[in-house]
């Protein structure tokens, strides 16, 4: 039975009336030493039924919203459950489980400042991508591209990412040079000036940044090559659902820049005398 097959048998409906559309939807998380790109890869019926469903568990906990910058350091709207740990972690359960019924597969690429800065030395990278974002977006849309061809082979694919990330510009280039669909940027949050003609957020956005926030958190504290038993319980139990969160080595970077799609793009420097 395919990944579909299967699904579309746990909904109790048709293979052919499930969906028309995947949607891979990412947030970038950064910090000085490791930039992460993460998300979700769903049908975008399961994503309208998942801002349904994360609606009612913020409103459930009288939060306005969930950013986990915010969530993680009890300010904010989270003032008012430091100390808290137990509904703190509940807050989070309820979430993790919205994310488990709604979402088939957790996408993420990871690269390192210091891998990407020495590869930068031989091959022209921030030359061409401008930003390690550009590389981990590219990667990560990728992956969600390749299972999508994998498992849903006839199925049409989006990309969302949070608007405002670094060089966003330059992924949009990047996607038209290499003939992909382009992605489109949206705000996860609603925004204390907004009026009737701002472009409303998506609020399903807020669960990739609890991604991309987690594996961020967990490269910086251990590294991100370790079993996933070995890092906090919030990303152990995002793990639970089928993910491929990648971690781009200085070596895999090298084999990208020598691949044919990148070798006449990201050359390689000329040695210096």
């Amino acid at each position: 039975m395919s990944v579909l097959e299967d699904f579309a048998k746990a909904l109790g409906c048709r293979e052919d009336t499930l969906f028309a559309m995947l949607r891979y939807v990412g947030d970038r998380s950064a910090s000085a030493h490791y930039t992460v790109v993460a998300g979700w890869l769903a049908p975008v019926n399961l994503w309208e039924q998942m801002e349904i469903d994360w609606r009612l568990v913020l409103a459930k906990y009288d939060v306005p919203h969930f950013h986990m910058k915010e969530f993680a350091h009890s300010v904010g709207s989270f003032a008012k459950w430091r100390g808290q740990e137990g509904t703190r972690q509940n807050f989070l359960a309820e979430l993790v489980d919205v994310i488990s019924w709604r979402s088939l597969y957790g996408i993420a690429c990871v690269v390192g400042q210091q891998d990407f800065e020495a590869v930068n030395r031989e091959y022209e990278l921030l030359e061409y991508f401008k930003h390690p974002y550009v590389i981990c977006a590219a990667q990560a849309m990728g992956l969600a591209r390749r299972r999508k061809g994998a498992d849903f082979p006839n199925h049409d694919i989006e990309y969302i990412l949070e608007r405002g990330d670094p060089h966003q510009g330059r992924l949009v280039a990047i996607c038209i040079e290499w003939g992909d669909h382009t992605p489109v940027y949206k705000r996860p949050r609603s925004g204390p000036d907004d009026g009737p003609d701002i472009d409303p957020p998506l609020i399903a956005l807020q669960s990739a940044d609890f991604a991309a926030w987690e594996l961020n958190k967990a490269a910086n504290m251990l590294g991100p090559n370790h079993p996933l038993w070995m890092y906090r319980k919030s990303l152990q139990a995002l793990g639970k659902r089928h993910v491929e969160w990648n971690h781009y080595s200085g070596k895999d970077l090298i084999e990208w820049c020598e691949s044919t799609r990148l070798k006449e793009k990201v050359r390689r420097r000329a040695p210096s005398l």
